[in-house]
């Protein structure tokens, strides 16, 4: 019986910490369209000043803006046709892939 509470004791004493994470599946979205700003920026958070590249994707009439994790920059070059991965965390977008569109 003792050990059958074992596990559990020590899961709450892990959570208790705060800096441990359990994850479930990552869940990637994606985005297509021209890019028409990129824009390097920086943030506070809890780790200190964190670098955000924010895109703006434009598609049939629509802009959609993604704040990505770090420096991007290079990756995403203005006036391509772009199609990105990414997995949302908490403030910003972790990219996952990059497809530019070629002529």
């Amino acid at each position: 019986m003792l050990r059958l509470l074992f596990l559990p004791i020590c899961f709450l004493l892990l959570l208790g910490c705060g800096n441990v994470k359990i994850n479930g599946a990552l869940q990637t979205s994606s985005i297509s369209g021209q890019i028409s700003t990129v824009q390097l920026t920086s943030a506070n958070d809890m780790n200190g000043v964190s670098q955000i590249t924010v895109v703006i994707f434009l598609n049939n009439n629509n802009s959609t803006t993604v704040n990505f994790c770090g420096n991007v920059v290079n990756q995403m070059p203005v006036g391509n046709f772009v199609t990105v991965s990414f997995t949302q965390n908490q403030g910003c977008a972790t990219l996952t892939f990059v497809a530019i569109e070629t002529h």
